[in-house]
């Protein structure tokens, strides 16, 4: 599965410069990167179940959280308080299929997860740490994402820049 992870990243980074037209304001190359890595999460989690009776994928989430971390265990388990993303942030991703929203807008609920506090709608908690230079064409980010006590998801996204990208 990793390897998938990386073919679609890689293609993300080829795209790279499109996000870059973004008109909310100033743009750093590690928040393009830590856009790529939320984007790949959110095509590529386990949300989503097999309706038996038509083999379709369907999904219960209806929104997406996002928060950072700037600190992690040896065993890349979030730790520390979380920090919300800004809106210019949570702005890059309006064009995205499902709400995306700060993570200080959802809560735990017994029995269903995570959901936004004032909807009440399932949704997935998706987290970040900082992005972690590794050398002049490779940096490493931890990042991934909790759904409904059943199901989460740690991982260690390597990015290399392409020539040309």
């Amino acid at each position: 599965m990793e390897k998938y992870y990386n073919f679609f990243l890689l293609l993300l980074l080829i795209f790279i410069p499109s996000c870059k037209n973004n008109p909310v304001g100033p743009i750093t190359e590690e928040q393009d990167l830590q856009e790529l890595v939320f984007r790949s999460l959110f095509v590529n989690n386990d949300s989503g179940f097999v309706n038996n009776s038509t083999g379709e994928i369907s999904h219960k989430v209806k929104v997406y959280f996002i928060e950072f971390f700037s600190e992690f265990s040896a065993t890349n388990s979030p730790r520390g308080e979380p920090i919300d993303p800004t809106d210019e942030f949570i702005s890059r991703f309006k064009d995205f299929k499902l709400p995306v929203k700060k993570a200080s807008l959802s809560m735990i609920k017994y029995g269903e997860g995570i959901v936004d506090k004032f909807t009440g709608e399932i949704g997935l908690r998706f987290y970040s740490g900082p992005v972690k230079v590794i050398n002049n064409v490779k940096v490493e980010i931890i990042a991934g994402y909790h759904y409904n006590g059943g199901s989460a998801s740690g991982n260690r996204f390597t990015l290399e820049k392409i020539d040309g990208a």
